[in-house]
Order: structure tokens, then sequence, then C-alpha cells
């Protein structure tokens, strides 16, 4: 599966879970709050059973302290509550707001009812004290007979608190059961959560690995010596596995054009000490040329003023001239192999400045194949980034979640452990997820390195690119040399042929020797101008042979830093 596949599906799935965490976090912080309402309405419950319960004692007070007394502050206080405060009416309206049952309103409906024995008792004994009948009013308040009617009153009081507190503290058992349950589930969210987020952080280690093998090779090559015969092994179908079959096929195509330029430089070293040898041959049969040409010159001179030595000067130039012919003849066919070598090095300087251009367009490619290699990194920098903002936003939740806990008191103990523990998961995440940036910063840094130094190497193409063409314009000059010294060569062939058929004709007739003589003398001057040419142009080709050849050695050097055996 290719990485960038790969980080879409991590993201995707932790986006999921990320959304499942929030889901369940605001579930569980919602049933917190219905447990701690659940609570407060079992307060609420209890102290309204409780207010109820005090109402009735409160009349039962205010009655028997003002039968007892008489004293007209406890009946103002016990009609206040009868006409004014009507707790019970109160009580009743509360519950109907919280929603009571209508069983436990059934039961304070009840209690009313059987209050009205006890409201008709107590009017007696009011009514009795007004008489002034303090004992008659005593004794309806305090005897058996209203204490039996206050039970009957208190009886479905009593009930309406136990079953009314039953039904509070079930509400309160619920509502934690399901904060509870969803503590749970948020906490089973947040630790696959954690799990799949450190799978992720290895699948990224093991996926980002076989970088490090391409790294190291490119740098290889950049040192200038590299080996260019080991190869990466392409173990994945992905973007790292591209790159690696990428520099596999450059590394095949650069050994092959090592190879190539190898042996053009090792021919063309070869064909460089040939053309030096044969340049110095050239040059010996010139100065041996220079001083026939002399001696025929003196014996030109010398067949015009004595014409009775022109026997011996016959002789003497028959003998120079056939000298010259077999030197013009070496030396033709030496300058005809020169001019054979020059063509020969002139196509294979061709051939390598083709394969330096080669060269060239492969480090453009690898430099483009690792550019996107450092953009790939910035991509993963970003993703590692955005995950480091979901560890600080799970660090915020667990930190809002203890508070919560906090508030919760005694109840919230076992979470605010979960919540800490959360915490430390989250701080570990946001931990590793800064180890992997650092990982990925130093990762592109490397990938910057490796372009640096294959610019560097394609400097070094450009300028070996310049040597070839340097040394294909000295091929071109010798070749252009070698062809003038051809030409030159076959007129001193002709001239040597010239002179033979005078020594013949000299032979033939000693009257026109002095004819002849002069015509010789002015042919060995032609000749002997053209000897200095042709001397200047073999120390030249020497010249420039020497100068291919230290080129040559310069090239065999450069490719002898990469390994291709």
């Amino acid at each position: 599966m290719r990485i960038s596949m790969i980080l879409k599906l991590m993201c995707v799935i932790f986006l999921l879970l990320s959304v499942l965490n929030g889901i369940s976090v605001y579930f569980l912080q919602k049933d917190i709050k219905q447990e701690r309402l659940s609570l407060q309405r079992q307060v609420e419950f209890k102290q309204l059973g409780i207010d109820l319960a005090d109402a009735s004692d409160y009349l039962t007070n205010e009655a028997r302290r003002y039968v007892q007394f008489g004293e007209k502050e406890y009946l103002d206080n016990y009609w206040k509550e009868v006409n004014e405060t009507k707790t019970r009416d109160h009580i009743v309206m509360k519950l109907k707001e919280l929603k009571a049952p209508q069983a436990e309103l059934d039961l304070i409906e009840k209690a009313k009812q059987n209050s009205d024995v006890l409201v008709k008792t107590e009017d007696e004994a009011m009514k009795a004290v007004a008489s002034q009948d303090f004992d008659r009013a005593r004794k309806l308040m305090f005897d058996k007979n209203y204490d039996d009617n206050k039970k009957i009153i208190r009886d479905p009081i009593d009930a309406f608190q136990t079953k009314m507190n039953a039904r509070a503290e079930q509400e309160v058992i619920q509502a934690r059961q399901r904060a509870s349950s969803m503590l749970n589930l948020a906490v089973s969210l947040l630790i696959i959560t954690f799990l799949t987020f450190f799978a992720m952080l290895y699948l990224i280690i093991v996926r980002l690995k076989p970088l490090k093998m391409v790294n190291e090779k490119i740098k290889e090559l950049a040192s200038q010596s590299g080996d260019l015969t080991t190869r990466l092994s392409v173990t994945s179908k992905d973007e790292i596995g591209e790159i690696a079959s990428s520099l596999n096929a450059m590394l095949d195509s650069l050994l092959v054009m090592v190879l190539d330029i190898s042996q053009a430089s090792k021919h063309v070293f070869q064909s460089s000490e040939k053309l030096t040898y044969n340049t110095k041959e050239t040059a010996t049969a010139t100065v041996e040329i220079a001083r026939s040409i002399e001696g025929i010159q003196q014996g030109a001179t010398a067949s015009v003023q004595n014409t009775l030595d022109g026997a011996r000067s016959i002789e003497e130039m028959a003998k120079g001239v056939q000298r010259i012919a077999e030197s013009a003849n070496e030396l033709s066919e030496s300058a005809g192999d020169t001019e054979s070598e020059a063509v020969e090095g002139f196509g294979h300087m061709e051939q390598a400045q083709h394969q330096m251009h080669s060269i060239d367009d492969s480090l453009k490619s690898s430099l483009n194949i690792v550019t996107k290699l450092s953009e790939r990194s910035s991509h993963i920098e970003k993703i590692v980034g955005a995950i480091m903002e979901i560890a600080n936003q799970t660090n915020l939740l667990s930190l809002n979640a203890s508070i919560e806990a906090a508030r919760a008191g005694e109840h919230g103990k076992g979470f605010s452990v979960v919540a800490s523990e959360i915490r430390k998961l989250a701080e570990g995440s946001a931990s590793s997820a800064s180890e992997i940036s650092d990982l990925l910063k130093q990762i592109r840094n490397d990938s910057t390195e490796t372009v640096k130094a294959m610019q560097r190497v394609s400097e070094e193409v450009v300028l070996g690119n310049q040597k070839v063409l340097y040394a294909r314009d000295s091929f071109q000059k010798i070749l252009h040399s070698a062809k003038g010294i051809a030409v030159q060569i076959q007129e001193l062939s002709a001239v040597s042929e010239q002179m033979a058929a005078g020594s013949e004709e000299i032979s033939a007739s000693v009257a026109e020797m002095a004819h002849v003589s002069q015509q010789s003398l002015n042919g060995v001057k032609i000749v002997n101008d053209k000897t200095i040419i042709q001397t200047n142009l073999v120390k030249e080709v020497s010249s420039l042979s020497d100068s291919l050849s230290q080129e040559a050695e310069k090239m065999e050097r450069i490719i002898q830093k990469f390994k291709v055996m």
C-alpha cells in the first residue's frame, strides 16, 4: 500500500476515534450531571418529607402551647400556618413540579383527609380555651385519642417518605450506573485510540526506514567514491519503492555510461600514444628530408658552377632523390595512419560528450525525486502536528474531567484517577509525536544535504563535459593538421618523382646538365620551404598529442573514483 494512502487511512481512523472519544466524553459529562441532579432531587425529596412532617408537628405544638398557656401568639402562629403559609400545599405543588409519582401524592392526600378529625379536635380545644375551659382543652390535646389520630396522619406521611426516599435512591443508583458504564466506554475508547496511535507511529517508522538506505546510497554517489555495482533492495510498491527502483535504474545507466567513457578514454589514450609515436617518426623523417634537400642544393650549385664535376653531383643527387622518395612514401603512410587515428579519436570524443549529457539528465531526475521526498516529509510533519494538537485536546479534556471529578467529591475519586492516567497518556503521545517531528526534520535536513551533494556532482559532470569538448576540439585540429601534412607529402612525392626524372635526363645528356641542375636547385628550394612548414606542423601535432594524452589520463583518474566491477 502506498504511503499516501496509509496516511489518509490513518487520518480517517484517528479522526473517527477522536469523534467517538468526544461523543463518549459528552455523554459521560451528561450522565455525571444527571447523577448530580438525581442526588440533588433526592435531597430535595427528603427535605420535602421532613418539611411535611415538621409542618404537621408544628401545628400540633402550636395548638398544645396555646391550650397550655393561653397566649394569643401561638394561636396566631397556628392559623398563619393554616391560612397563609400552607406548607403542605406548597410541598404538594413542589412535588408536582418535580414530577413525583401519583402514588406518593395520594399518600399526602390521604394524610390530609385523615387530618380532618385532628383539626376538628384542635378547633374544639381552641374554643374551650376561648371559654376559659383549659382543663377540657388540655384533655382534648393531650389525651390518647389525639395521639392516635396524630399517628393516623403520620402513617401516610411516613409511608410517603419511605416510598419517596426509595424512589430517589433508585434514581441515583440508575444515574450512577449509567455514568459508570459511560466512563468505562470512554476509557475503553481512549485506550483503543492510544493503541491505534502507537500502532500508526510504528507503521510510519517502519515505512520510512528504507529512506535511510536510499539517502546513504545517494551520499555515497555524491562523495565521488560511490559503488556503482551495488543495488538497493525493492521490497515495497510505495513511493519509497519507486524511489529505490528509479535509483537502481539510474545506477544501471550510470554504470553503462562510466564503462563506455572508460573504454573511450583508454582508446583515446592509446590513440594519442600511437599518434605521438607516429609524429616522432614523421619528425625524424622530416629532419632527414631536410638534410637530403640541403645536400641536393649544394650538389645542384656545384653542378652549375662546375659541369666537369657533374657526373659526381648527378650520382649524389640520384641517391638523395631516392632517399627522398623513400622517406616521402614512409611519411605518406604515417600521415594516413595519423589521420585515421584522429578521425577515430574524434568519434570517441563525440560519444563521450553524449554520455556526459546522459549522466547530467540522470542526476537531474534523481534531484527531482529527492525534492519530492522532502515535500512528502513536510506533509508527514503537518500530520504529526495535527496528532500533537489532538493529544493536547485530549489532555485538556482529561483536565476538565479531573475538575468535574473533584466537584463530584467522593463519587468522582475513581474517575479522577482515570482522568490522571488519560492525561499521562496524552502527554506521552505528544512526546512521541514530537520525536517523530524531530526525525522528519532530520530527514528533511539529510534530503537538503543530498540535493546539495547531487548539485556538486552535476557541476563535476559539467566540468567533465567541458574537458571532453576541449579534447574534441583538439582532435579536430589534429585531423585538419594531418590532412594538411598528407597534402604536403603528396606534393613532396611529386617533386621527388620529378627529381628522379631529371636525374635520368642528366645521365642521358650532360649538355643539359646545367639547365636541369638549375631546375633542380629551384625545386630543392621549394621542397626546403615545404619541409620547414612540415616540421612546424609536426611539432604542433606532437604538442597536441601530448595534451590529448594528459586529458585522457585525467579522465581515467576521474572514472576510477567509481567502482564498476
